[in-house]
């Protein structure tokens, strides 16, 4: 392949990605990803973008009386407030039915040969977390490849919830047909780690990363991609932080960006962005916005160095030719 990858992984999860942090208040901004997600649609057909889109289990259901009706047992982490489950009928249904369950753009994705519906594990599942185990992952594994086989559809890539790799959790996925996770950067801020272990110090650093570049990222081209556990390795290579309501930052945030591409369609390397679409539920103006000035960059990219969008499968079938 004798050009650069522009590469988008998106994390579908609305409340189901931030129910041990956050209540149902406190993510009430969720209820319009449905709608950011149409708009998110609309403009990569705009500018022929190829997305991953990695969506929770739990939203494919078209009701939470559809849900409550599940018997979902809790998850053995050694904290159990990682555990969405059980779920108390008492709590969720009066719970805003557009924070947990319901993706009306799913056909779309599906129909569209341009995106990739791919996985986030059923539950928001934590590989790294305590507790949990390979019996415990694969369970989840096999409830996602139902919601799957249901549609007519295969999964080809998997993104982990927090970005927890498992060794263990890929050997699974490999079992499950899966060709290709996104990985982690090995740097300070970014490697591999528990959501209960992080230190202030890691996240205040990605923060302040996201606007004054000073961590370490690897390139790859799409033919040196590592083979973990029977996966392709897909790393990210940069998190598109919500706005911050300083434009100033905003200013740097994205020149940081677009640098980060104009190097990688000059070194023919992947560049691989990723967000969660809820990231925008506060500014959605401005953020639909931000992420088309990124868009129309890569097509400036694509007619000066043939920067080829392709969604994580792609990649992954190309690295596994």
């Amino acid at each position: 392949m004798n050009h650069g990858v522009f590469c988008i992984s998106l994390d579908v999860e609305k409340y189901w990605g931030v129910h041990d942090v956050c209540s149902f208040e406190e993510a009430s901004t969720f209820s319009q990803v449905d709608a950011i997600t149409e708009k998110m649609l609309s403009l990569f057909q705009r500018y022929e973008i190829h997305a991953t889109w990695a969506t929770v289990g739990l939203l494919t259901y078209d009701s939470i009386g559809s849900l409550l009706k599940e018997k979902l047992e809790a998850i053995p982490y050694d904290n159990p407030a990682y555990s969405p489950f059980p779920l108390y009928s008492e709590v969720y249904s009066k719970a805003n039915e557009m924070l947990l369950v319901g993706l009306d753009v799913l056909p779309k994705i599906i129909n569209d040969p341009h995106q990739e519906w791919a996985s986030h594990t059923f539950s928001h599942f934590y590989c790294l977390e305590p507790g949990v185990t390979e019996v415990d992952f694969k369970k989840d594994c096999q409830r996602m490849e139902q919601i799957a086989r249901e549609r007519g559809h295969v999964f080809k890539s998997i993104v982990f919830p927090r970005n927890q790799v498992n060794k263990d959790c890929l050997n699974v996925c490999a079992d499950h047909q899966y060709l290709c996770y996104r990985g982690n950067q090995p740097n300070l801020f970014w490697k591999n780690s528990a959501y209960s272990g992080e230190s202030f110090f890691k996240k205040a650093g990605r923060y302040i990363d996201a606007y004054f570049k000073f961590s370490r990222t690897k390139r790859f081209r799409p033919d040196q991609l590592e083979n973990q556990g029977g996966l392709i390795n897909i790393p990210a290579s940069r998190f598109l932080r919500p706005y911050s309501g300083r434009p100033w930052l905003e200013k740097r945030k994205i020149r940081t960006i677009k640098k980060e591409m104009f190097q990688a369609a000059r070194k023919k390397t992947i560049y691989h962005l990723w967000w969660h679409p809820h990231n925008f539920s506060k500014t959605p103006e401005i953020a639909l916005s931000q992420l088309e000035e990124l868009l129309a960059y890569a097509t400036v990219l694509h007619e000066k160095f043939n920067f080829q969008s392709m969604n994580m499968g792609e990649i992954a079938t190309y690295a596994k030719s």
